[in-house]
């Protein structure tokens, strides 16, 4: 790596980071939030991010049961897949919100759930696993 191209890492402030809820025809909420830890500058018109994926549940009752046992070698969390496609019955739809002062922008990012299935297993709580696809998008502003 070159001095010329390592990443110009920006300081930004948190000004709100909300999460979205997702209730689940399953009769589970999903709480979904994209974090973002890091702001890069790509060029003059350019950004790009380092985020993380927060994903909670509250649980319907009836998927709530005794711990499932670690899996093992060679098995993986898909094959334990019992619900595939649980519709998605309500949401929210909020946007996180950033301020990047060097730059002047506003940079506002959300998490989608796409897809989620539910796995017949269980974490050391007993609570049940789900498996979420979540998209992130953005997008940015001049302030």
């Amino acid at each position: 790596m070159t001095e010329t191209s390592k990443p110009n890492f920006l300081g930004f402030k948190v000004l709100d980071e909300p999460w979205n809820e997702y209730k689940l025809e399953d009769g589970s909420t999903l709480r979904v939030k994209v974090v973002v830890i890091g702001v890069i500058k790509e060029n003059e018109n350019a950004f790009s991010f380092q985020a993380t994926n927060a994903i909670g549940v509250i649980p319907n009752p009836k998927f709530v049961g005794l711990q499932s046992p670690p899996l093992k070698p060679g098995e993986n969390l898909q094959s334990f897949i019992e619900d595939d496609d649980i519709k998605i019955a309500e949401h929210t739809d909020l946007w996180n919100e950033y301020e990047v002062p060097s730059e002047k922008i506003k940079l506002s990012v959300k998490g989608v759930l796409v897809s989620v299935g539910r796995a017949s297993r269980r974490d050391e709580r007993g609570l049940p696993i789900y498996i979420a696809n979540v998209q992130t998008l953005i997008k940015h502003k001049k302030k």
